[in-house]
């Protein structure tokens, strides 16, 4: 018999998941870049000098910081959301 509270997720195909954990990753990964560049940028004793050159920097780190929050935040509301047995472990052991 099937469970009724499993009934309630939606169907998410194997593209769908992916879809889902790529656009957090992306986040994820533009925001590390960031801050890449940035710490490069205030290595060295002319930290001050490369930080005037190049302001954006450090707006672009707030930015990505925003946008990986807002992502890491929808993540947690889309959890919240599922039925504890709705979660993509499940998804993914069904489809196997």
């Amino acid at each position: 018999m099937s469970d009724p509270a499993r009934a309630m997720v939606p169907a998410l195909s194997p593209e769908d998941l992916h879809r889902q954990l790529e656009g957090g990753l992306e986040h994820i990964e533009a925001t590390s870049s960031c801050y890449g560049r940035l710490d490069e940028a205030l290595s060295g004793k002319d930290w001050r000098k490369r930080l005037r050159e190049q302001p954006h920097l450090a707006s672009e780190v707030l930015e990505r910081d925003a946008a990986c929050l807002e992502a890491l935040e929808d993540q947690a509301r889309h959890r919240r959301d599922f039925p504890p047995n709705g979660t993509a472990v499940h998804i993914l052991a069904d489809w196997r």
